[in-house]
């Protein structure tokens, strides 16, 4: 089970360490690791994102090639983009923001999975639910796109998918539309338009208004995931919090380097760029799953942008102890279920080996 979970998140995102040592930290307080365990479980996560990588050039017809062998692709962080003084601060506040976010998200999710067990109960009531939520997301998100569809910009994808990822929706045949690029495409896709929106800022920065309709999409789009991430998850199809948690820290990141730049007149240059990226995904991930030292290894090998480190070390820090303020973690109560205490009776804990043994004694 080990074995098959590491390797699951290993091809995911492109990660053999991180996959065993995420496998590793989320089966605690369990006992059964041993040394032989570990290096057989990383074994099984190397193979696999090995495998995948001859599958991807056996596809794409390129020659074998193991950089960036993940499923999801997310790019890699410019190196014309380094990290700051200022990625400190940046990390403090997206993780505050993210922290409360994510203790938001658990409450919401322990409160409706008891609704559900009380008035979806039937096969029926499921599927139509399911079906329901469908609807409503599409329907919204398509709303939201239609609202935003006069906004359009120059095409500048040159190479690679950049340019298939453009989605023009209403707009001119040489122009596409920021928001309908960033929720028609697919979640990989959508990321890598992420890692590309500090080049976007820079571009925008001489036209008028165009720094605040970045703002206005990203916070149209924010509104739009987290909302809709809260209140479907729990439903009766298989998903996932791990790529949508990337999708809504990402947003976060870049509202705030918006911040910065349009409330503060910081200059792109001295900025992080797309290190805020990476900071607002680890934290938001680590605010629900909190998650520590698996996490941070997971994304810099997602990245390879190891020279960001300690900010999303600090990022994580922060998220988790404002987080473990509220409530336990998202996995400690679908786990302990009714032995975890409810929020009036919660004890704050930053320590996650104290909580462990607290849940053991008890």
């Amino acid at each position: 089970m080990a074995a098959g979970a590491a390797a699951g998140v290993s091809v995911a995102f492109g990660a053999p360490i991180g996959g065993a040592l995420f496998a590793y930290e989320i089966s605690k307080p369990n006992t059964f690791w041993t040394f032989g365990m570990l290096w057989r479980v990383f074994l099984s996560t190397s193979v696999a994102c090995f495998v995948l990588a001859i599958l991807n050039s056996l596809q794409t017809g390129s020659p074998l090639s193991l950089t960036d062998s993940g499923a999801i692709k997310f790019g890699v962080v410019s190196s014309s983009y380094e990290n700051t003084v200022l990625d400190m601060p940046a990390a403090i506040v997206i993780g505050v923001i993210c922290g409360l976010l994510g203790a938001a998200f658990i409450e919401f999710t322990r409160w409706s999975a008891v609704k559900r067990k009380m008035y979806v109960n039937t096969p029926w009531k499921k599927v139509s639910e399911a079906a329901f939520m469908a609807f409503l997301t599409a329907t919204a998100f398509y709303l939201a796109v239609i609202i935003r569809a006069n906004n359009c910009k120059k095409k500048t994808g040159t190479v690679g998918k950049e340019l298939e990822e453009e989605i023009r929706f209403q707009c001119p045949p040489d122009e596409y539309s920021p928001l309908a690029t960033l929720i028609f495409n697919t979640e990989g896709g959508t990321i890598r338009q992420f890692f590309r929106y500090p080049e976007i800022i820079a571009a925008s920065v001489d036209e008028v208004d165009g720094g605040m309709e970045i703002v206005w999409n990203l916070f149209l789009y924010l509104a739009l995931w987290y909302v809709f991430f809260v209140i479907t998850y729990g439903i009766w199809v298989p998903a996932g919090v791990f790529i949508p948690g990337m999708i809504i820290g990402c947003t976060i990141g870049l509202l705030y380097l918006e911040l910065m730049i349009q409330g503060f007149n910081v200059d792109l240059l001295r900025l992080g760029g797309q290190s805020y990226l990476v900071i607002g995904s680890s934290a938001m991930l680590a605010s629900y799953t909190r998650l520590t030292y698996s996490l941070a290894v997971l994304m810099l090998e997602t990245t390879q942008a190891i020279n960001l480190f300690f900010s999303i070390m600090i990022s994580i820090l922060v998220a988790f102890c404002t987080a473990s303020y509220f409530n336990n973690s998202l996995y400690d109560y679908s786990i302990m279920g009714k032995k975890i205490p409810l929020l009036k009776n919660h004890v704050p804990r930053c320590n996650v080996d104290i909580r462990v043994r607290d849940m053991l004694l008890n």
